[in-house]
């Protein structure tokens, strides 16, 4: 779910680009004619009637050539943007200074950090309050598991919060991940929101943590 002023186009532009970022195309001439994006279907080249072509276009201009060249002009810009953190939703996990600072706060706040929502801090909790209110349950706090576990593994949190591979960190994180479940009673999908994961991943990780315990 997208805010969509100031961050509908520019999420728009972000998306289209990864191809290009992840060095599966060389250029935006490429793009244009690459079927598995929706920037080809703006571009004419390709149709997909799930896709709303005129209510994007014109947001660049009333005519579709003239807009469909300004879209394009707008989408090359972003070229050389790189990996943009502020694009990858949950506006409180900005707001809080990142996801080591949002793991202070209580269980409802960083339950608040949701990646699938990208906005601003108001529009995240107003989206967010049409939920069912979460139970409180007095269990170990997550942050307290993640200190404990950075303590045992000397590293980070934000190691253990971030995406790296590295196999003392990967083992770290799949034991916060345990830990956190079982002491603090957390979903999948609230772990997978905090470290910016999919809730498979944090499951995978989590059974691998069981059997790397019992292989002790």
């Amino acid at each position: 779910m997208v805010e969509e002023d100031p961050y509908f186009l520019e999420l728009l532009r972000y998306i289209h680009l990864n191809p290009v970022r992840a060095k599966i195309l060389d250029n935006i001439s490429e793009l244009d004619r690459f079927p598995y994006t929706g920037h080809c279907v703006l571009m004419g080249h390709r149709k997909f009637k799930g896709q709303d072509v005129e209510w994007v276009l014109g947001s660049f201009g009333r005519r579709v050539g003239a807009a469909r060249r300004r879209y394009r002009d707008f989408v090359e810009a972003g070229l050389n943007q790189g990996i943009r953190e502020d694009l990858r939703g949950g506006g409180l996990i900005r707001s809080a200074g990142g996801r080591e600072q949002l793991a202070l706060r209580s269980r409802d706040e960083w339950e608040k950090g949701d990646e699938r929502v990208l906005g601003g801090g108001d529009f995240v909790e107003a989206v967010l309050r049409s939920q069912p209110p979460l139970k409180n349950i007095s269990r170990t706090s997550v942050a307290k598991i993640l200190g404990e576990v950075c303590k045992e593994w000397r590293i980070q949190p934000t190691q253990i919060l971030s995406r790296l591979r590295a196999r003392r960190v990967s083992r770290a994180r799949r034991e916060f991940f345990l830990r956190a479940q079982e002491e603090s009673g957390e979903s999948l999908a609230a772990l997978a929101r905090l470290c910016g994961v999919a809730h498979t991943s944090v499951r995978e990780a989590i059974e691998k943590a069981k059997i790397e315990r019992e292989a002790v």
